[in-house]
């Protein structure tokens, strides 16, 4: 990896211990909104929905369901109202595959996102959820159409190509993963995931010297994006790298002292 394209804007704390930090990849996230703390009583919100429009009360129904205001049979409910009255609309099908993947349902999910491509094949959001649940339930073979799918219908979009970055990681097919973190970070050069995930696999493929530049890409992203826990675990990478002869003393003192000024900036004065 080229170190000019690594050259990104940081700031933000911490310091390292000795040991070295495990070389496990960032995982793909389930990407699920957790239940409303105090849910408001189902009866209260369906009475509210009684004067709506059918606009509005679509509206509300779907943004019910979308921030999971209504976990186990009251969101049940809640769906099988939206699938009673927007049984074409692919929106309600999307919200309902990630609520569904919420409540612990990755196949009532895939059967909800596999609706929506139905309805609107060109909607890259859903042909890529049926690959992070087919991820999740371990089934990669059956994850990779789905996928590239989505990556076709949007090539630019960054998070898909981290899902085909770490799909193909998964499968042991290194060259292909690394290929697709690369044009990740080509469409986002702040993609902390797919540089930090790069600095993965090249430690496994004894490359150490790319390894520490990808961490470094990592922890400026990382910086840049203000995950500094993040950036914390990549300059811990480059530590161990150096310690093990890796010269990347410069690219340390740089994520050190960016994490030392943001740090200092979150402190109360």
């Amino acid at each position: 990896m080229k170190r000019a394209a690594i050259l990104l804007a940081c700031l933000a704390g911490c310091a390292s211990p000795a040991i070295d930090p495990p070389r496990d990849p960032i995982p793909l996230s389930a990407d699920v909104t957790a239940p409303a703390a105090k849910p408001v009583a189902i009866a209260a919100f369906l009475a509210s929905l009684k004067p709506m429009d059918k606009a509005d009360r679509r509206a509300a129904l779907l943004a019910a369901v979308t921030s999971h205001q209504f976990p186990g049979d009251d969101g049940r409910l809640i769906n099988g109202t939206l699938l009673a009255e927007y049984a074409n609309d692919p929106d309600i099908h999307m919200a309902i595959a990630t609520w569904r993947l919420a409540e612990g349902d990755p196949a009532g999910a895939l059967a909800a996102a596999k609706r929506a491509s139905a309805l609107d094949p060109k909607r890259g959001a859903a042909w890529f959820l049926q690959g992070r649940v087919l991820i999740l339930q371990r089934s990669y073979a059956s994850a990779e159409p789905p996928i590239l799918k989505a990556v076709a219908l949007e090539p630019g979009n960054a998070r898909y190509l981290n899902g085909l970055g770490a799909l193909n990681a998964l499968r042991g097919a290194r060259d292909r993963a690394l290929a697709a973190y690369r044009m990740a970070i080509d469409a986002d050069s702040a993609d902390g995931f797919a540089w930090y995930n790069s600095g993965v696999l090249y430690l496994g493929a004894n490359r150490p010297r790319d390894a520490a530049d990808a961490f470094y890409g990592a922890g400026l992203a990382y910086l840049k994006t203000g995950d500094t826990a993040r950036a914390e675990d990549a300059a811990r990478q480059l530590e161990a790298l150096s310690r093990q002869g890796v010269r990347c003393d410069a690219d340390i003192a740089i994520l050190r002292n960016a994490l030392t000024q943001s740090s200092a900036a979150r402190s109360p004065s």
